[in-house]
């Protein structure tokens, strides 16, 4: 099952964990938790669905779930914004031409 990473990460709370979980590099399940103001329960089914959507990565040592970033995750959204980039640069070279003609035509007129 393939979970849209947009729809997953318009949770603010989950953009968090893996924001936190970015930063720090590796976290365990409790260390996460803590940090929310929320239950334990409600954190770890936040972390299940950052898992499904291959976000974070999961790894038991011992009785601990570590959790860590999974990169490859990030791939669907820098493709999204490199296609948004390419777009927008285009419209904005297009306007840039379109200027620069009736900057000329202007400037034509005037010297009549």
């Amino acid at each position: 099952m393939h979970m849209d990473i947009f729809q997953v990460l318009a949770e603010p709370r989950r953009r968090a964990i893996v924001k936190i979980v970015a930063q720090e590099g590796q976290l365990t399940a409790t260390a996460i938790s803590q940090k929310f103001n929320v239950s334990k329960p409600a954190i770890s089914q936040h972390l299940q669905v950052l898992r499904q959507a291959r976000i974070l990565h999961m790894e038991k040592w011992g009785r601990e779930h570590i959790y860590q970033v999974e990169p490859k995750a990030f791939a669907e959204i820098e493709t999204w914004i490199h296609s948004l980039k390419k777009l927008w640069h285009g419209r904005l070279d297009r306007l840039g031409v379109l200027l620069e003609v009736e900057s000329r035509k202007i400037k034509g007129k005037a010297k009549r």
